[in-house]
């Protein structure tokens, strides 16, 4: 069943739509970088407005405590690592 995820960024709140609490953190981000231009490798994702509890991205949704609809993600941006 559909979820519908609320991401509180820099620029506002969005809400995104994922298959279901079995969807990954990285699919997560996957979705925010196509629907909102942000890449992968910059974004961090918290449960938490402070950002103190980063999500790892080979966990589920439901792993996660977040497999309810209308549950509320932190992103934060992080500067591009130089090579």
């Amino acid at each position: 069943m559909p979820l519908i995820l609320r991401i509180r960024g820099a620029s506002g709140t969005h809400r995104l739509t994922v298959e279901g609490g079995a969807t990954t953190i990285a699919a997560v981000k996957a979705l925010i970088e196509a629907q909102k231009a942000v890449p992968v490798a910059a974004q961090r994702l918290a449960k938490d407005p402070q950002g103190l509890t980063i999500l790892d991205d080979a966990a589920t949704l439901e792993e996660s405590g977040l497999g309810a609809n209308g549950s509320m993600l932190y992103l934060t941006e992080a500067e591009p690592e130089e090579p």
